[in-house]
């Protein structure tokens, strides 16, 4: 997909964040100037501490820069209230986190059919949906089974399942093999660059796994604050 099809998923031009304002701020973002174009999945890689989970918030709307510009989706999150950011995270992202997150009481078909009722998705369409994309990550067989009865693998394909079912244009990944084996992890990361190649949709991995540069079509490295 170029980017004469589309406009870019994500620009950043000048995006700094600090914490604190005397002596002791910290900077976490040093003038991060960056493009990603829709359809790409893009790995962040970096040390803990390197700004990597900073920068995916302020992509995904959850934190605002200190300075700089973020336009995402077309849209410029500055303009954005806490309450439109909120509505706007509802109806474009989907986040896939390193403990996956999912409701304990609930079986994987209402993990997934929980985040299609609070995306506003009708009730007609949300059973279709949920299945839909539970068996795109394979678990079509394991629907009714709750987390506790699936394996660290299958808990992540849930919450993979979870994060696409909304029809998420941009999918944000924070160490999603953080917590699994060398081969579950790959296994994963397949399915994540499967999911973009069939579906068109802009995949942002932040992790340390260096596997991940085998499936990504480009690979940004964070160090203290700032692409390098």
């Amino acid at each position: 997909m170029s980017e004469h099809e589309h406009p870019p998923a994500v620009v950043l031009d000048g995006v700094t964040r600090r914490y604190g304002t005397d002596a002791s701020a910290v900077m976490a973002l040093r003038g991060v100037d960056c493009t990603i174009d829709a359809g790409e999945l893009v790995a962040l890689r970096g040390r803990s501490g390197s700004g990597k989970t900073t920068l995916l918030n302020i992509i995904g709307a959850i934190d605002r820069p200190s300075d700089g510009r973020v336009e995402v989706l077309g849209t410029d999150l500055g303009t954005l209230d806490e309450h439109d950011a909120g509505e706007w995270r509802r109806r474009n992202l989907g986040f896939v986190f390193q403990s996956h997150g999912l409701v304990a009481s609930m079986t994987a078909f209402e993990n997934v059919e929980l985040a299609l009722r609070i995306s506003g998705t009708k009730r007609k369409e949300r059973t279709g949906r949920a299945m839909e994309h539970l068996d795109l990550v394979g678990l079509t067989d394991w629907a009714n089974h709750r987390p506790d009865e699936l394996s660290g693998g299958q808990r992540q394909r849930v919450a993979i399942a979870r994060a696409t079912a909304t029809e998420a244009r941009l999918v944000i990944a924070d160490e999603p093999t953080g917590e699994l084996d060398v081969e579950t992890g790959a296994d994963v990361l397949a399915l994540l660059r499967s999911i973009v190649d069939s579906t068109g949709t802009t995949l942002i991995v932040a992790t340390h796994d260096p596997a991940v540069d085998d499936y990504a079509d480009r690979i940004l490295a964070l160090r203290d604050g700032a692409l390098t």
